[in-house]
């Protein structure tokens, strides 16, 4: 990895991208419920004003570490790649991710509004770099390997291993970081999910709880990025 000014301007950029797109984090959860309490009132009487979405805009240490994370690692995909199409590219991947893990922390959903997106732009711009194959078969795996296993798992256990929003960010990534990826993807997704959930489980003083895997998904890209860099 080499420091330059250019991924330093890159990163400062993706920061002041990232702090226009701070209020979306909570302007996507209420856009998605009050459409789905209008699909409610359609079939009942319940009243529109009497529910509020869950969601709250960010704090500003939130938004702050919103902004430091997309600088810090379009920084690092700047100066890993270099200020081109494949180092702009890869920062704007790490922006979107970003917002979805933030979304997902808020109010545990991950949103087709973002994830389809994002699954297309990750599709268009390898067809354009070349690579469409790899990255085709990368968001297939992203998609069935958990919607399999899901699926084994409720005949097992009659309960739900990951949830569809997770099948599609997991296609998401696949489309971004091809066939393969997905291993260590999925090797970073478990790892970071296991101290995520661990660390919310002490902090909540609960056994069981709901807990986001928006964190495991950055892990997993984290992982998959960044560890072939080490070999």
């Amino acid at each position: 990895m080499t420091f330059s000014t250019t991924a330093l301007l890159g990163a400062l950029l993706c920061g002041l991208l990232a702090l226009l797109l701070a209020p979306l984090v909570f302007r996507i959860p209420q856009r998605l419920t009050l459409q789905w309490v209008r699909e409610i009132n359609e079939y009942t009487d319940l009243e529109l004003s009497g529910l509020q979405p869950e969601a709250s805009p960010l704090s500003r240490p939130q938004t702050a570490l919103l902004i430091a994370a997309a600088a810090l690692l379009s920084y690092a995909a700047l100066a890993i790649k270099g200020l081109n199409p494949e180092g702009v590219a890869l920062s704007l991947y790490f922006l979107g991710l970003l917002l979805l893990v933030a979304i997902n922390i808020k109010v545990l959903l991950l949103p087709d509004i973002v994830v389809q997106p994002m699954l297309w732009a990750g599709l268009l711009y390898h067809a354009y770099a070349g690579s469409a194959a790899a990255h085709i078969y990368g968001a297939a795996i992203g998609y069935l390997a958990p919607f399999l296993l899901t699926l084994l798992m409720q005949k097992l256990t009659r309960n739900e291993f990951l949830g569809r929003g997770d099948a599609k960010a997991m296609a998401m990534a696949g489309a971004w970081l091809g066939a393969a990826g997905m291993p260590l993807f999925f090797a970073g997704f478990v790892a970071g999910f296991v101290v995520w959930a661990t660390a919310v489980l002490l902090a909540r003083n609960k056994a069981r709880c709901f807990v986001s895997t928006g964190p495991a998904h950055l892990a997993g890209a984290l992982t998959a990025v960044f560890t072939p860099l080490l070999a």
